[in-house]
């Protein structure tokens, strides 16, 4: 059954016997909702099966004539990427991938400014994109692919949200972790909720981790030589 903010609020109040710290002052706000939102916050930074693109809905941008610096303004992604995967450059009807560098060989390349077209290489500084050659003016459309940062909830009813279902364990854990290492001081619930080995944490994080790693291996067959 899918599962909203507001029942893991409830379930954690109810486990460990303090439902008080998710109403006060509001579910929202409250202590509860705050660890829940600190574990999401942990936890974005590490790629499961719910943290790469939608590829229904990659995220793109478009460039602009003679900039090669592109930020969160015209992608809200390229700033909170944690991994890319490919750059793609839609030329005409076909998809080309792009070349990653360093942002010191795209600067070098660019710094004349003498040659623009279809962007064929990209670097990564400052939680910016830059291209290589400098966009001339035709519109090149960039398609983006890695880990991206997948939002905690903000609503209370919300049941679609990834981290309330995929990954409920794991944030309900480092949640009560958070509860009992920052607000109640509980030392014994702390070691049994820890993200360390062999905390029931690291227990969720573990089994979420195989499971991601089980469904986006590639497997490879190579016959035997006798």
């Amino acid at each position: 059954m899918a599962k909203s903010l507001q029942d893991m609020i409830t379930r954690i109040g109810s486990e460990i016997r303090r439902p008080s710290l998710g109403t006060s002052p509001t579910a929202l706000t409250s202590p509860i909702a705050n660890a829940i939102f600190d574990a999401i916050a942990i936890y974005q930074k590490d790629r499961f099966r719910i943290s790469d693109i939608d590829p229904d809905v990659p995220p793109t941008f478009t460039t602009t004539q003679g900039d090669e610096v592109y930020s969160i303004s015209n992608n809200a992604n390229i700033g909170t990427i944690f991994n890319f995967d490919y750059l793609n450059v839609m030329v005409g009807s076909t998809m080309e991938k792009m070349t990653r560098r360093t942002a010191e060989e795209i600067n070098l390349l660019n710094q004349q400014n003498q040659q623009s077209g279809q962007p064929t290489d990209y670097a990564y500084e400052d939680n910016k994109i830059i291209l290589y050659p400098i966009p001339n003016a035709t519109v090149w459309t960039i398609f983006l692919g890695g880990h991206i940062l997948v939002a905690a909830p903000t609503d209370l009813a919300d049941t679609t949200n990834v981290w309330m279902n995929w990954a409920e364990q794991l944030i309900r854990c480092h949640a009560k972790y958070e509860i009992a290492i920052h607000i109640t001081r509980n030392k014994e619930m702390a070691a049994a909720m820890s993200p360390d080995v062999p905390g029931e944490t690291w227990k969720a994080w573990r089994r979420l981790k195989n499971e991601t790693n089980k469904i986006k291996s590639v497997g490879r067959m190579r016959a035997m030589q006798w």
